[in-house]
């Protein structure tokens, strides 16, 4: 999951790099902590 964490980051960069509209920073930090949220749900312990 460090890997989409480090992604993130650096989608992050690249749209202010870029000079995106501010609002793509969040379309950028939303779809990280979906991805996140996914995979920790795939990889979660079922008790």
């Amino acid at each position: 999951m460090g890997v989409v964490i480090v992604a993130g980051g650096i989608g992050v960069a690249l749209v202010e790099l870029l000079r995106f509209p501010r609002g793509s920073i969040w379309i950028v930090v939303a779809a990280t902590l979906a991805l996140a949220a996914f995979i920790r749900a795939l990889t979660a312990r079922r008790r």
